[in-house]
């Protein structure tokens, strides 16, 4: 069964984040808010740089946005929300790593906490727009960490997207639309055109 859910998937530096911005704006009407759960902590000078640019890109919408900055836990800010709020959450594959590193919990835990905040989230609110890295393109060694690191977003992906609405693969800029009816193709198309 479909629900408020639109997942955006793509690699590194593809336009995932802008895309998911642009389709914030288009789903606000008069009555909804926007609002951005960051995953993100800075780190050092490029993370800086990445989280001031998003925040200059936020700052030129029409309406403010409120930021949430929550790196672990996103479950808590399930009441926060409500009916006329649209979430942009951005991104799961940096939540995956902060739940990994930042927590006691098994994998089998940080995968149940994940999908967890993100239904409850999505039960809360409008529209929930998840911005997530694709990184099981390369090959890696079976045993390592990173290999266990692609399988478990690789679970996260294939659960969420087996429940949202929407889903996108953004690929050097350009949208493809993987899962999704007409109501999308014409955000995607009017996109295009513009």
């Amino acid at each position: 069964m479909a629900t408020n859910i639109v997942f955006i998937v793509g690699g590194a530096r593809s336009g995932k984040s802008t895309l998911a911005e642009e389709l914030s704006a288009y789903l606000q009407g008069k009555k909804e808010s926007l609002h951005y759960v960051a995953t993100a902590q800075v780190t050092d000078d490029e993370m800086a740089r990445r989280v001031k640019k998003h925040q200059k890109q936020r700052a030129h919408e029409r309406d403010m946005w409120t930021t949430w900055e929550y790196p672990c836990n996103i479950h808590e800010l399930a009441t926060t929300f409500n009916q006329s709020h649209i979430v942009l959450m951005d991104c799961l594959t940096t939540l995956l790593a902060n739940e990994l590193f930042q927590t006691r919990k098994s994998r089998e835990q940080v995968f149940q906490s994940i999908i967890y905040g993100v239904y409850v989230i999505a039960a809360n609110v409008k529209t929930l727009i998840i911005v997530s890295n694709e990184i099981l393109y390369q090959h890696v060694p079976q045993d390592s960490f990173v290999h266990k690191y692609c399988q478990l977003i690789g679970l996260i992906h294939q659960e969420i997207v087996r429940k949202a609405q929407c889903a996108i693969h953004v690929e050097a800029g350009i949208p493809i639309l993987i899962k999704g009816n007409r109501y999308w193709k014409q955000f995607l198309n009017k996109r295009r055109l513009t």
